[in-house]
């Protein structure tokens, strides 16, 4: 996981960063059954803003907005897993109804 913040934090925050991420987190949900949870709806919440943003210009502020909430998402996804299980479900909760933009 540090590995992807370190990579995720030198990237560009256009929309093939994205596309980019999620490959990335897709791949440590396969490799991480114990976290593949967490793993895939990070993937899912970069799904979704990639398609609000699919074929339409991305407003370099919500661009900004949006990287810096994933950056601090990943940030703390990272923190969770080394947390309870209960700590882990009330951030994966959290996860779930997130939204970048």
């Amino acid at each position: 996981m540090d590995d992807l913040i370190a990579w995720l934090t030198t990237q560009h925050n256009g929309l093939r960063t994205y596309a980019a991420f999620q490959q990335r987190i897709l791949r440590l949900a396969a490799e991480n059954p114990r976290h593949s949870a967490l793993f895939s709806l990070l993937a899912s919440l970069v799904g979704r803003f990639m398609e609000t943003y699919d074929e339409q210009p991305l407003p370099s502020d919500v661009a900004d907005d949006a990287f810096k909430r994933l950056i601090a998402l990943v940030r703390q996804a990272a923190e969770t897993m080394r947390l309870s299980e209960t700590d882990q479900l009330r951030f994966l909760n959290k996860l779930a109804v997130a939204e970048l933009g």
